[in-house]
This record gives structure tokens, C-alpha cells and sequence, in this order.
């Protein structure tokens, strides 16, 4: 029985400008690090926008807005007596309109329960 000398195996090439990775064209144009102010500002958008179905426009947004709360931090931490007083302009005329009870009860539910965001979402879709 004859054995045979292993082979070596071939050099790695070096690495050219050809070689390295180009990003797809579907790939996501978002920065991957963000600033601790962008998460604060997506989370809030997010959980109004999807958990709570208020996108922009929506009274419960623009009652926020109006009162400056644009972030998750300060929605979180939002108490009722300030959600019972939130208001908000449905146009030049109408202003100053009570945010509906449904909308005051939906964000002190999430604030109360954060873990029922799940819930939140299946409730409102339905």
C-alpha cells in the first residue's frame, strides 16, 4: 500500500477592490447604528403607527404632537390626568377638539401594560 504526500493546499488569493461585497439594491438605505434620539423618535412612531393604529393625521397624534411628546421616553411616561387633557387641531377652524375617549383609553393601556402591545395590534386589526 502506497501512500501519497498530502496536498498543500493553494495560497488564499489576495483580497482586490473586485472582491469585496457591494450592497444589494434591495438592501435597507436605513444606518444600521442610530442615534439614541432617531431610536427614541422611530420607537414613538412605531408604536403609534402599528401597535396603536394612529399614523400621521390621526387625532392621537396630533394631540401628542401639539403637547411635544415626540418620543418613546416621553409617551411612556405620560400620567392620565395628561392624557385626559391632550387635545388637538382637526383644521384652521376646528381647534382645540378633545382627544376621543377611544384614543385616551388605547395609549393608557399601553402605558399601563406595556407587554399587551401585541394585544393592542390583534384588537385593532380586528
Amino acid at each position: 500500500m502506497t501512500t501519497e504526500p498530502m496536498k498543500q493546499p493553494d495560497p488564499p488569493k489576495p483580497a482586490t477592490a473586485k472582491q469585496s461585497p457591494t450592497p444589494s439594491p434591495s438592501a435597507s438605505s436605513k444606518p444600521i447604528i442610530q442615534t439614541r434620539a432617531q431610536f427614541e423618535k422611530d420607537s414613538f412612531n412605531h408604536i403609534l403607527d402599528n401597535v396603536l393604529d394612529s399614523p400621521d393625521g390621526s387625532p392621537l397624534k396630533e394631540a401628542l404632537k401639539k403637547a411635544c411628546v415626540t418620543k418613546i421616553g416621553a409617551l411612556n411616561t405620560l400620567k392620565d390626568n395628561f392624557i385626559e387633557q391632550l387635545t388637538y387641531d382637526k383644521s384652521a377652524n376646528d381647534k382645540d377638539l378633545p382627544l376621543p375617549d377611544g384614543d385616551k383609553v388605547l395609549t393608557i393601556i399601553h402605558i399601563a401594560v406595556p407587554d399587551m402591545n401585541e394585544a393592542l395590534v390583534t384588537i385593532r386589526k380586528g
